[in-house]
């Protein structure tokens, strides 16, 4: 076999599957050897291939150990796994330990070739001067929270897994998923920002996926969707919460197949798109709800990275507001206000509920209304957020659960750490709500999925 071929291997008890998928491999032009279980694969002595599909569900040695065997040992090849529809957890947690991506059995053959081309597509190493990369979006704040976020986006940004993306209205969602668009090798490619909310419920699916001429009453001319679009870059479905049922089914197809049937068309189309997802909702509620789909879920939450809320950040404000204040200043042709030293303190006293983007509005403002003159916290113009709870007419409700956000933050004690202070707030919400994981979770503002991690992550977990 000439050397230029590209090497896969497959490793699958299943000899059937395992023939199949090699016959498959082969007639699309791959050089293919098998391997009836991980022991033999581990052991076998032969040069690495480039890409391993490789089966979880084998006798001991199991999937999931041949590849953290593999990771080990350093071995510089692509990895696909395969699991049934009861083991997408542990596809997950393949996907968290560097595979490539995951086909849930049965495999398709369209589908399972679409994956094995998309590993197998090469990556430039080099960017070449005359190569026109995305501009990497400029990511203010040294506190350790946006560090840690700096490093997940580190983590995923030159990888094709599935981001999503959770944060609070207002804290930079899409600002994530576009540095990871341009720190990726799919840099060059188009970055699309869809917000699903935005869309009518009835041309959820058209917008996505395109129609063809005639499809419905009005298409008067066929129309790509913002899959085809975004083809050989990312698209990012911010607020993805909101997409109907209809269209959550059809996104799961074009997940699990990477093609799109534009409606109304009579053959899908092979697609090639990064996708990444954002919502400030709990979409484990929601599935828990059966307001959203579990196996949907599980598709885009491979890799979440949380977004703090500008309260857990504040010692970025001021960093924050000056850039703002510059950038409208010079977008305006005008000298920026001379700001005093209370504005500091007036900023970092205020609760924030709209995050940056509401910090941003008030730097906005501030220039406007200043320009050339001085800004104190008297001109600053912050308003106050009406208070949550009920309505003074009625009742209050029984056993009312506290705001995650108080309507004014505490001080911290002089060298408390920003990890001090989430300890703090987990461990209060803990008590409060007598150890209900649920009911912290809900308190704090959280996913309990999120809420878990973070109670591991400050060893506050226990045993069962």
């Amino acid at each position: 076999m000439p050397p230029a071929v590209p090497r896969i291997h497959v490793v699958d008890d299943d000899t059937e599957i395992r023939l199949l998928l090699g016959a498959w491999l082969a007639s699309a032009g791959y050089a293919v050897e098998g391997f009836g279980c991980g022991q033999a694969y581990l052991d076998h002595g032969g040069p690495h291939p480039a890409l391993v599909c490789l089966d979880l569900n084998m006798p001991d040695p199991d999937g999931l150990a041949v590849l953290r065997a593999l990771r080990a040992r350093g071995v510089p090849c692509r990895i696909v796994v395969f699991t049934a529809d009861d083991a997408v957890n542990t596809a997950v947690e393949c996907m968290k330990l560097g595979a490539f991506d995951f086909v849930v059995k049965p495999i398709h053959k369209a589908g399972f070739l679409r994956v094995v081309e998309a590993a197998m597509r090469p990556q430039l190493a080099v960017v070449t001067p005359d190569r026109t990369r995305a501009e990497t979006p400029l990511f203010i704040g040294e506190s350790p929270v946006m560090d840690a976020v700096r490093n997940e986006i580190g983590k995923v940004a030159d990888t094709d897994i599935t981001v999503f993306i959770h944060g609070e209205s207002g804290t930079g969602k899409e600002l994530v998923a576009r540095s990871i668009h341009a720190s990726s090798g799919r840099a060059d490619g188009p970055f699309i920002a869809l917000n699903c909310g935005a869309i009518p419920e009835a041309l959820q699916e058209s917008v996505l996926f395109g129609h063809e001429k005639g499809a419905f009453t009005g298409a008067t001319h066929a129309r790509k969707g913002k899959f085809q679009l975004a083809d050989g870059g990312t698209l990012l479905l911010d607020e993805v919460a909101e997409l109907s049922p209809a269209a959550q089914v059809r996104l799961l197809r074009v997940l699990q197949e990477r093609t799109v049937e534009p409606v109304g068309a009579a053959e899908p189309v092979p697609i090639n798109v990064r996708v990444l997802s954002a919502t400030h909702r709990d979409l484990e509620r929601m599935v828990a709800a059966q307001e959203f789909r579990q196996d949907l879920y599980y598709r885009l939450m491979i890799y979440p990275i949380e977004v703090p809320a500008l309260r857990f950040h504040p010692d970025d404000i001021r960093a924050l507001f000056e850039h703002f204040v510059g950038h409208h200043a010079s977008a305006m042709g005008c000298p920026p206000p001379e700001i005093l030293d209370d504005v500091w303190d007036a900023l970092r006293q205020h609760p924030w509920p709209g995050n940056v983007r509401e910090l941003a509005n008030v730097a906005h403002r501030s220039v406007v209304a200043h320009r050339g003159e001085t800004l104190s916290a008297a001109t600053l113009g912050l308003r106050t957020p009406a208070p949550v709870g009920p309505t003074p007419s009625l009742p209050p409700p029984i056993a009312p659960i506290a705001p995650a956000v108080p309507s004014a933050p505490e001080v911290a004690p002089e060298g408390t750490t920003m990890a001090d202070a989430e300890r703090r707030a987990l461990v209060d919400a803990l008590d409060a709500c007598s150890g209900n994981l649920t009911a912290a979770a809900r308190r704090l503002g959280i996913g309990r999925a999120t809420l878990y991690r973070k109670l591991t992550r400050h060893g506050l977990t226990r045993d069962p």
